[in-house]
C-alpha cells in the first residue's frame, strides 16, 4: 500500500456490461430523490398554508410532519450520495483508497440507521396518538419531537463516524467493498442492534396500534373512535413508508452479511447481487416523496397551490370538511344519547323530535365554539378551537342528557 492509502494491485480495466444500466437507473433515482425530498422539505418547512380544522389536529399533524421532514432529509442525503457511489463503478483514481471508500459506506450506514430510528420515532408518535389520544398533546410536544430528532441525528453520527478513527487495515484491498473497510463486529453491531432490533420494536408498536384501533372501531360510535379515525390516514401512510423501507433494506443487509461469511468463490456473485439490491435500497428514497404526496392530502394540495397558484376548490373543500367535522362529532354524541335512552326500558323510545333537538343543540354549540354564523362557511385557517374541546363538550352534553333521562 502506498502513502495515500491506495494499493498498487487495485484492479482496473473497465466496467461490467451491466454498468451502463446500473448507472442510468441509479441516476434517475438520484434525480427523483433530490427533487422529491427537496419539495417535501420546502412544503413542510416554508410553505405553511395547509392549516387544519383545529389546533389539536394541527398539533398532531405538525409533530408528524416534523418526523416526515427528518425522514425526507435523510432520503435527500441518499440522493446526493448516489452520484458519488456510482463513480466507483468506473476506473477512478480513488477506487481503492480506504479513506474515500469509507466515506462511501459511512454515508450509506448513516442514512440507514438514521431512517430506521426515525421510523421508530414515528411509531411512538402514532402509538401515543392512537392508544392514548387524550394524553398525546401533553406527552408528545412539538419541542420534545424536535429534541428527539436532534438527538437521533447526533447519536447516529457518533456511531457511524467511529470507524473513520480506527486503525483497521485492509487485508485484501481488491475493491471498494464494505467487507474491506469495516470489521464484521462493527457491522454486526450496527445492523443487529440498530436496524433489526429497531425494526422489531417498530413492528410491535404498530401491532398494538392496529389492535387498539380495531377494538375501538368495533365498539360502535365512541369519542375515542372518532379521534382514532382522525389519525387513521396518517398512520396508514407511515405504515406504507415502513413497508417500503423494509422491502428495500432487508435484501441489501442480507447480501452484506453474507458477503462477510462467503468464500472467495461466491464473492463475485454476491458483489453482482449487491449491485442489484442496492437499486431497491436507493429506490426507497425516491419512492417516499411519492407516497407522501399520494397519501397526504394537505401536502398534495400545497404542491398544487405552489405550482399552479391558488386552489379555490381545495379552500371550499377545506371549509366544508371543517363544518362536517363539527356535525360528525355532534351526530356521534347524539347517537350515544339515543343508545342511553334505548337501554333504559323505563323511558320512552327515541323520537324524531329527540333526534332533531339533540342534533340542533350540539351543532349550535359547535358553531358557537368556532364563531360560525348560520349562513357563513369559514375556511379551516379561521377555525380557532381544538377538536378536543368539542369532544369534551359533546361528552359533557351526553352525560348531562343521560342524567336527565
Amino acid at each position: 500500500m502506498n502513502g495515500n492509502g491506495t494499493n498498487s494491485s487495485c484492479p482496473f480495466g473497465g466496467s461490467d456490461p451491466i454498468t451502463p444500466l446500473l448507472v442510468t437507473v441509479q441516476s434517475v433515482i438520484a434525480v427523483m430523490a433530490i427533487f422529491g425530498n427537496s419539495m417535501i422539505l420546502f412544503l413542510i418547512l416554508f410553505h405553511k398554508h395547509s392549516v387544519h380544522c383545529s389546533t389539536s389536529l394541527q398539533h398532531h399533524s405538525a409533530t408528524n410532519n416534523l418526523f416526515v421532514a427528518a425522514l425526507a432529509f435523510s432520503d435527500l442525503l441518499v440522493g446526493f450520495n448516489i452520484p458519488f457511489y456510482i463513480t466507483f463503478y468506473f476506473d477512478v483514481p480513488y477506487k481503492c483508497n480506504r479513506s474515500v471508500c469509507m466515506v462511501r459506506y459511512v454515508v450509506a450506514l448513516y442514512v440507514t440507521v438514521l431512517s430506521v430510528l426515525l421510523l421508530l420515532g414515528v411509531a411512538v408518535d402514532r402509538y401515543l396518538a392512537i392508544v392514548h389520544p387524550l394524553k398525546y398533546h401533553k406527552i408528545m410536544r412539538f419541542r420534545l419531537a424536535k429534541r428527539i430528532i436532534a438527538f437521533v441525528y447526533i447519536y447516529v453520527a457518533i456511531i457511524v463516524l467511529a470507524p473513520l478513527y480506527s486503525s483497521l487495515q485492509w487485508d485484501k484491498p481488491e475493491e471498494c467493498d464494505l467487507v474491506y473497510v469495516l470489521s464484521f463486529n462493527y457491522t454486526f453491531f450496527v445492523v443487529l442492534c440498530h436496524v433489526f432490533l429497531t425494526l422489531v420494536v417498530t413492528l410491535i408498536l404498530y401491532y398494538k396500534i392496529f389492535r387498539e384501533a380495531w377494538q375501538q372501531l368495533q365498539s360502535a360510535f365512541t369519542l375515542k373512535a372518532i379521534q382514532i379515525h382522525q389519525e387513521a390516514k396518517t398512520t396508514k401512510m407511515m405504515v406504507l413508508i415502513l413497508s417500503v423501507h423494509m422491502f428495500s433494506l432487508i435484501p441489501y443487509l442480507i447480501v452484506v452479511i453474507m458477503r462477510y461469511y462467503c468464500s472467495e468463490d461466491m464473492a463475485g456473485s454476491l458483489s453482482d447481487a449487491k449491485k442489484v439490491v442496492v437499486i431497491f435500497y436507493f429506490g426507497k428514497s425516491a419512492a417516499n416523496p411519492v407516497i407522501y404526496g399520494w397519501k397526504n392530502k394537505e401536502l398534495r394540495h400545497s404542491f398544487i397551490r405552489l405550482v399552479f397558484g391558488s386552489d379555490q376548490s381545495h379552500r371550499h373543500s377545506s371549509a366544508k370538511m371543517c363544518f362536517l367535522d363539527h356535525v360528525g362529532v355532534a351526530l356521534v354524541a347524539t347517537t350515544q344519547i339515543w343508545n342511553a335512552k334505548k337501554t333504559d326500558k323505563t323511558r320512552k323510545p327515541v323520537s324524531e323530535g329527540d333526534k332533531e333537538s339533540f342534533s340542533r343543540n350540539l351543532q349550535h354549540n359547535a358553531r358557537e365554539f368556532y364563531s360560525l354564523d348560520e349562513s357563513t362557511m369559514i375556511p379551516r385557517d379561521s377555525c380557532q378551537v381544538e377538536l378536543v374541546n368539542i369532544l369534551n363538550l359533546c361528552e359533557s352534553e351526553t352525560q348531562s342528557e343521560t342524567t336527565k333521562l
